[in-house]
């Protein structure tokens, strides 16, 4: 890596920004059959994020 990304101060910085983005999937309690209409987004977010790991 070139420029600013290898600059491991500069990186750390970034992952403070995106973990303060991150939500513990533990204290989530709205299942997906809670969330009425929006099946199109549900059924890509279950394809995207559930079905990866």
């Amino acid at each position: 890596m070139h420029g600013v990304f290898s600059n491991p101060k500069y990186r750390l910085m970034n992952e403070d920004v995106i973990a303060c983005d991150v939500i513990n999937p533990d204290l989530i309690d709205t299942e997906f059959e809670s969330i009425g209409g929006l099946e199109a987004i549900k059924q890509a977010l279950y394809e995207l994020v559930i079905l990866s790991f």
